[in-house]
């Protein structure tokens, strides 16, 4: 999966900076914000996937047939609920039904991914993360220049600078923080709990990189993420990493704080506490409780089938259009209802369950196992499981681990 791992690693963000370049939170022209929100390229390459695995033997029947039955029973139902609200009780029935097949196409391809994995032998996958560093340099290095070279105000379609829309490459800067939070989060417990190794030296410069990045970008969804990982690798080992380990992880983490605070924007989009959230109780979570709040309310109005697919974009209010709530389980609900979520987040444990039990042993599966840790915990907090940039991920991720690590590989060992 090396040209998986380059694709989404560097090729693919890379395309989105260069079709979508902007300087403010849209597009000049609607359907290229359109195109942009939805992440096409990352569909085109999912579409085309499933298209070159049919002509390498991947069959869509079989490869449905061959899931537990209880996955089979379940991913009926879900589909069901992708479009019984969106047929007849969506308001907008254009977006909810397009957002529906999205998902119908991210079915299609986590089941082509599984069947091309299962007939491949995986000799390992260090390049997945290796690319996703080279990536994220190569990346951060742009945005570098595009921060500091930007056109005249004047020149610009809107006539302003919206330092958070203008991260080349991601919808908004929070999006960007929590790719780059989900590296950390694997390359930090590779530092803690991976193998004595060549391989350690070159994550911990990359570590304090992408941490650096992390805090740079103001993401606290991303900063609770590493924290969540490392403690899930906690639990899982049952033992603390050698004092060296936890020393060298804790100067490297100032390090890159100290170099996110050198070269902070000076936007309080990008500062991870407002001076106005010190000292109001509760201000740091009113965003989310309220949208939370919000969604509620919008899903109760539908409980069983949900008001369609993302519709909580028209249904939350004439001022505010969110694309998700920032919370999967309520994205789901408030899209599916009852119908659609239970059997999407049974989908979604039972995947977990079964990869977590073939690969947390696995001293290999390390960082790639805390990376998708970090972005299953940020979908509680953003929109992981929204957009498919991050959908992509997880799925090639999930389906790495399962088919590369298993019974007879040598278990994690205690540092």
């Amino acid at each position: 999966m090396r040209f998986g791992a380059i694709c989404l690693g560097l090729v693919l963000p890379f395309v989105t900076v260069f079709l979508f370049p902007t300087y403010h939170v849209m597009m000049e022209t609607p359907a290229f914000e359109t195109l942009r929100v939805i992440e096409t390229p990352y569909l085109i390459f999912e579409i085309g996937f499933i298209l070159w695995a049919g002509r390498n033997g991947f069959d869509l029947g079989v490869a449905a047939r061959a899931l537990p039955r209880d996955i089979r029973i379940a991913g009926a139902i879900l589909i069901v609920g992708l479009f019984a609200s969106t047929l007849f009780i969506a308001k907008d029935v254009t977006y909810a039904l397009t957002h529906s097949m999205i998902w119908l196409v991210h079915i299609f391809f986590a089941l082509a991914v599984l069947d091309v994995l299962a007939r491949r032998k995986i000799a390992g996958f260090d390049g997945f993360m290796t690319w996703h560093v080279i990536g994220l340099i190569a990346l951060a290095l742009y945005t570098a220049w595009w921060f500091s070279f930007p056109p005249p105000v004047e020149e610009l379609p809107f006539g302003e600078i919206r330092w958070r829309g203008a991260v080349p490459g991601f919808i908004d800067v929070r999006h960007f923080g929590s790719w780059t939070g989900a590296i950390a989060a694997g390359l930090a417990v590779r530092i803690l709990f991976g193998a004595q190794d060549e391989g350690l030296a070159p994550a911990r410069l990359f570590y304090a990189i992408a941490a650096g990045l992390t805090v740079w970008s103001g993401t606290r969804a991303a900063i609770l993420a590493v924290i969540v990982v490392t403690v899930i690798f906690l639990i899982i080992h049952r033992k603390l990493p050698s004092l060296g380990r936890i020393a060298l992880a804790a100067v490297l983490t100032l390090i890159a704080c100290a170099g996110a605070y050198l070269l902070v924007v000076d936007d309080p989009v990008f500062w991870l506490i407002e001076p106005r959230e010190i000292g109001e109780t509760g201000d740091l979570t009113a965003t989310r409780t309220f949208m939370w709040g919000r969604t509620i309310e919008l899903w109760l109005q539908s409980p069983w089938l949900g008001l369609g697919t993302g519709s909580i974009f028209w249904e939350y209010a004439d001022h505010m259009r969110p694309t998700q709530p920032h919370n999967v389980i309520l994205q789901f609900l408030i899209s599916w209802g009852l119908l659609g979520a239970l059997p999407a987040l049974w989908i979604i444990g039972r995947g977990l369950r079964a990869v977590h039990e073939r690969a947390a042993g696995v001293v290999g599966c390390v960082p790639i196992l805390g990376f998708l840790y970090a972005l299953l915990f940020q979908s509680l907090l953003e929109g992981m499981l929204h957009y498919p940039r991050f959908i992509v991920s997880i799925i090639v991720m999930a389906a790495l681990l399962f088919h590369s690590a298993g019974p007879g590989q040598k278990a994690a060992e205690e540092h």
